[in-house]
């Protein structure tokens, strides 16, 4: 029997930060979830999900200089002014809101500037896929809720929202070049779990296309 793959639903979030010297920017790109085309399956009324997003919310600078989360407002760009040394809040979090029976797995890939520029730290739910690539040349990490392993989403997850970022914020590194762009990159990626075996199969089948032919 041939072994087919499912790629269901991909969204992307885009995270730069700019810093030239002593002063800098920040910004975010969204692009709107894209549901693609199956190959070689039979098509049912089943679906991963009505709605995947990756977004973020806005920020206020204060008096002092630095900025704060206004969680009353959801935006796809925001800018800042930024010395070397200083943290920033920053809450990229993907929203699933799910109308499904397929199983699925729940991927965040990142894509780390060079020299540690720019530190931050994955929250606690998110769990590293060793000896993996992503597909924009990232780190992946695969969802575990409360777990330690990969976890299967299905029709009794109901809608969910999953942060990014432990403590929702970036550090910008003290003493360092910063004369070129530095990039921080988010994608999210969610996949018919039953697709091509564990996490990391299913990731190497719907998003690398590797095996599953």
């Amino acid at each position: 029997m041939k072994k087919h793959k499912k790629t269901i639903i991909f969204s992307c979030l885009t995270i730069a930060v700019l810093v030239v010297l002593l002063t800098g920017g920040m910004f975010s790109k969204y692009k709107e979830s894209v549901e693609l085309g199956s190959a070689n399956v039979t098509v049912t009324s089943a679906k991963l999900a009505d709605k995947f997003t990756l977004q973020e919310h806005g920020v206020v600078r204060q008096e002092d200089g630095s900025y704060k989360i206004d969680e009353k407002e959801v935006v796809y760009s925001n800018s800042y002014t930024a010395l070397p040394g200083d943290t920033l809040p920053k809450d990229p979090y993907i929203t699933i809101e799910k109308d499904t029976k397929v199983e699925a797995y729940l991927y965040v890939e990142v894509i780390s500037p060079q020299n540690s520029k720019i530190s931050y730290t994955m929250d606690g739910h998110w769990k590293l896929l060793s000896g993996i690539t992503g597909a924009k040349g990232g780190t992946v990490y695969v969802y575990t809720g409360t777990g330690t392993d990969a976890l299967v989403l299905d029709e009794e997850t109901g809608e969910l929202t999953v942060n990014i970022l432990e403590g929702e914020q970036v550090t910008v590194a003290k003493g360092s070049d910063f004369s070129q762009d530095v990039t921080l990159e988010f994608y999210g990626y969610l996949a018919q779990a039953s697709a091509a075996g564990d996490a990391t199969a299913v990731y190497r089948t719907c998003f690398l296309g590797e095996g599953g032919n």
